[in-house]
This record gives structure tokens, sequence and C-alpha cells, in this order.
């Protein structure tokens, strides 16, 4: 919108702070831990995940990422969008595949 109106063109390939990353990745975390009841047993953790895949192709698209965000009451600018998908997306294929967010629900929310 802002883009249309002020004709600002946001770059979603800027760089991102690392510090705002690793806070908006630990806020993810704890909300989709949240919505497991805490739980990150992977019939949980797979309910989490097909609320998320609307269109049930079994990944997360970076619109599905985008509005799983907006879900979790997070509204992050487009470079943040690009930054975290990045960062979910491990192998680097375009798309968030349940593993990658089960390993992230997991892992060390320090690594």
């Amino acid at each position: 919108m802002l883009e249309a109106i002020w004709q600002v063109n946001e770059d979603g390939t800027a760089t991102v702070a690392k510090e705002d990353l690793e806070r908006l990745t630990r806020s993810i975390r704890l909300k989709l831990l949240s919505m497991s009841n805490q739980n990150s047993d992977e019939y949980f953790l797979r309910n989490v995940f097909r609320h998320f895949d609307t269109n049930g192709n079994g990944v997360l698209s970076v619109d599905e990422f985008s509005a799983m965000l907006a879900k979790l009451q997070l509204n992050v600018s487009k470079r943040y969008l690009n930054a975290l998908f990045k960062k979910f997306d491990r192998n680097g294929n375009g798309v968030v595949e349940f593993e990658e967010l089960q390993n992230f629900i997991t892992s060390s929310p320090y690594k």
C-alpha cells in the first residue's frame, strides 16, 4: 500500500539486522509452540503445518509463510519476510517443507 500511495519501493533484498532476525525467530518459535500446546510431537506439529498449508500441497510458499506470520500477529516488512523465509528454507528450494519447520521448532533456539 505504501508503495502505491507514496511511490516507495521497499527493497525486499535489503539486509536485516541479525539481532532483529533472531528476535523475530524466537517470537515465531514461541508462537508456533503455543499453537501446539508446547508439544513438539510430530502429530501436533503436522497439524500446525497443515493449518498454514492452505493449498494442501505439502509445502509453504512465501505467500503462505507470510499469511502464517500474519496469523501469528507478526507483521514484518518485505525484507524481513524474505530473510525469515530464507532462514526457514534450509535447502534453498523456494518452499518451506514440514521437516524444515519441524527442525526449526524443535531445534535449539540459540543456533
